[in-house]
C-alpha cells in the first residue's frame, strides 16, 4: 500500500479529533454542553418492559448459540462441546483457566496475571453451585447482560426520554460483536457496573455509585476512568464551595481507585511485582501504550493486500475508530458533560495500544455510545440498527467458524 495513503488516514483521524476537541471547548464555554439533570419520575420501569427486555436478551443469546450449533457442530459432538468449541477461545480460555486454577507465577499460565480478577473469580464462586466452568460463565454473563439492559433503559429514560429508552438496548443487542457477551469474557461485568455507577451517580447516591465504580475498576483497567464523570457531577451539581466539594470527593474517588489497587496487590502477592502484568502484556501480547494516530497507521496498512486472516484484525479498528469520531462530533450538544469527557478519555485509551486487536469488543462494553446513537432520528436509527444486525450475523458466522476475532 502506498505510504501516502496511510499518512492521509493518520492525518484525517488526527485532524478530526482536534476538530472535536476544539468544538468541545467552544461548547463548554458557550454552555452548549452541560450536566443533564436526572428525571427521577422517568427512572421507573414496569414489569412489562422488564419482560420485553428479558425476551430480547434471551433471543440475542439464543441466536448466538443457534449459529454455533448450525455452523460449528461436528458429528458426535454434544451441545456443550459444540458451544465450547465455538466460544471458548482467545481470552475466553484464559479467563476460564484463572477461574479454575487462580493466578500463578510459574509455567505458561503465569501470563494470565494480565487479566483482571472480578469475572473469573465470580465464575469460580458460581462453580460451587453449577459444577461446569463454561456453563457458570454463561449464566453469569446472561444475568449481567440482562441487568445492563435494564439499567441502560432506566438511564436513557432518566436523562433523555422513555420514548427512546429501548433504542440503546436494541443497539447493544445487535452490536456487531455482541456474541462476546455470551462467551466467557468480562465485558458484561464492566458494562453493568459502569452503567449502574453512572445511574446512581445521577441519583446522587454517591456511596453506592463509588462502590459500583470500584467493581468496574476491578473488572477492567478503564474502570478507573469513571472517576472523571463522578468528579464532574459531584463537584458541579451542587452550589457548595468547590474546595469543600473536593475534600468530600476524595473518599469516593479513593473507593473507585481501590478496585485497581486490589488488582495491583494481587500482582504483588503472586509475582512480587505490583506491575508485573505490564511486562506480560508487552512480552506476550506486544502491548504497549502508543497513540491512536499510530494505531490507525498500522491498522490501515494491515488491510491491504486483502487477506481474510489478517484483514479481519484491522478492518474493525479502522471502521470503529472513524464511526466513534463521527458519533463524538455529531452528538456532542445532546450529551451529558461528564459522560462526554469520559467518552473522549475512553477513546484515547482504547485506541492507543501498540497492537490493537479488540477495538470492537472494547466498544461493545462502552454504554455512552448507545446513549448517543439512541438519539438518532427514526430513519437513521433504523439504518444503523439494520447495518449493525447484518454485521453481527456476518461476524458471528465467521467467529464460530474459528476465524480469529478478538
Amino acid at each position: 500500500m502506498p505510504e501516502y495513503l496511510t499518512f492521509l488516514m493518520q492525518a484525517f483521524v488526527f485532524i478530526f479529533f482536534c476538530i472535536i476537541v476544539i468544538k468541545f471547548v467552544g461548547a463548554l464555554f458557550g454552555r452548549k454542553i452541560k450536566i443533564i439533570e436526572f428525571d427521577r419520575t422517568d427512572s421507573n420501569i414496569d414489569r412489562q418492559t422488564c419482560l420485553k427486555i428479558l425476551l430480547l436478551v434471551l433471543a440475542a443469546f439464543a441466536l448466538c448459540f443457534l449459529f454455533a450449533m448450525l455452523f460449528a457442530h461436528t458429528p458426535g459432538s454434544t451441545v456443550l462441546e459444540t458451544l465450547k468449541r465455538a466460544f471458548v477461545k482467545g481470552d475466553a480460555h484464559h479467563y476460564l483457566v484463572i477461574a479454575k486454577n487462580g493466578y500463578t507465577n510459574v509455567g505458561p499460565n503465569r501470563v494470565y496475571i494480565a487479566f483482571f480478577p472480578l469475572f473469573p473469580y465470580a465464575v469460580r464462586a458460581l462453580y460451587n453451585i453449577i459444577p461446569e466452568y463454561y456453563i457458570s460463565s454463561v449464566v453469569i454473563n446472561f444475568i449481567f447482560t440482562y441487568g445492563s439492559c435494564i439499567y441502560l433503559y432506566k438511564l436513557t429514560a432518566s436523562i433523555y426520554s422513555k420514548k427512546i429508552a429501548l433504542r440503546p438496548v436494541a443497539l447493544l443487542l445487535v452490536q456487531p460483536v455482541f456474541f462476546f457477551m455470551t462467551a466467557p469474557y468480562t465485558e458484561p461485568f464492566f458494562l453493568f457496573f459502569s452503567i449502574t455507577c453512572i445511574y446512581y451517580l445521577k441519583k446522587r447516591n454517591y456511596l453506592l455509585s463509588a462502590f459500583l465504580g470500584f467493581f468496574a475498576a476491578l473488572s477492567r483497567n478503564v474502570g478507573i476512568f469513571l472517576i472523571i464523570p463522578f468528579a464532574i457531577e459531584f463537584l458541579f451539581a451542587d452550589k457548595e464551595r468547590i474546595t469543600k466539594r473536593i475534600l468530600k470527593l476524595l473518599p469516593y474517588a479513593a473507593l473507585i481507585l481501590s478496585g485497581l489497587l486490589i488488582y495491583l496487590l494481587i500482582n504483588y502477592s503472586v509475582t512480587g511485582d505490583p506491575l508485573r502484568f505490564m511486562y506480560h502484556l508487552k512480552a506476550f501480547w506486544h502491548q504497549g501504550f502508543g497513540n491512536f494516530v499510530n494505531t490507525m497507521g498500522y491498522s490501515f496498512k494491515g488491510i491491504l493486500p486483502f487477506v481474510m486472516e489478517y484483514a479481519i484484525f484491522y478492518i474493525p479498528t479502522v471502521v470503529t475508530m472513524i464511526l466513534f469520531l463521527i458519533v463524538l462530533y455529531y452528538k456532542m450538544y445532546e450529551n451529558d458533560l461528564g459522560l462526554y469527557v469520559f467518552t473522549l478519555i475512553y477513546f484515547l485509551f482504547i485506541y492507543s495500544p501498540e497492537w490493537l486487536l479488540s477495538s470492537m469488543r472494547y466498544c461493545l462494553a462502552f454504554f455512552p455510545l448507545y446513549l448517543m446513537m439512541g438519539k438518532y432520528k427514526n430513519g437513521v436509527f433504523h439504518a444503523v440498527f439494520t447495518v449493525s444486525l447484518i454485521a453481527m450475523l456476518f461476524l458471528l458466522y465467521i467467529y464460530v467458524n474459528r476465524y480469529p476475532i478478538f
